[in-house]
């Protein structure tokens, strides 16, 4: 899907005008919306935050993310950038995220082990364990 100015065009479609679906008002609000977000996401590029990472995150292709960083870089002021403090802090933020998630991996894998050894001995005719309880 490709997004340029008022109207929408997707590979397999004609153009579609967002005027004549939304209205006019409707469209200038949703293309000042798309200006912010993008305008937000040369910001985090700008203040070091990965392209790849700001393409997964937002779910645009990574070079459409560099051609707006090349569009819009200069009217981002250093003022608009995020501070070091607030790096930081976001940067803590998803080391413990991804430390959270990286345990939960670990704790799936545990339970998917016992689960499939659970499963193996329910299929034995004659488990030890049940000798073992007469």
């Amino acid at each position: 899907m490709f997004l340029h100015g008022p109207l929408i065009k997707l590979e397999s479609c004609p153009p579609i005008e967002l005027d004549y679906l939304y209205g006019e008002a409707d469209s200038m609000r949703l293309g000042k919306v798309l200006e912010e977000k993008r305008m937000q996401i040369v910001r985090e590029a700008l203040s070091g935050v990965k392209i790849a990472v700001l393409g997964r995150k937002y779910e645009i292709h990574p070079e459409t993310i560099r051609n707006w960083v090349r569009e819009y870089g200069d009217k981002v002021g250093p003022d608009q950038l995020p501070s070091t403090d607030e790096q930081i802090q976001e940067l803590k933020r998803l080391q413990e995220i991804e430390e959270k998630y990286n345990l939960a991996l670990k704790k799936l894998g545990e339970k998917e082990l016992e689960n499939e050894i659970l499963h193996e001995l329910l299929k034995k005719k004659n488990p030890a364990y049940l000798k073992n309880s007469k």
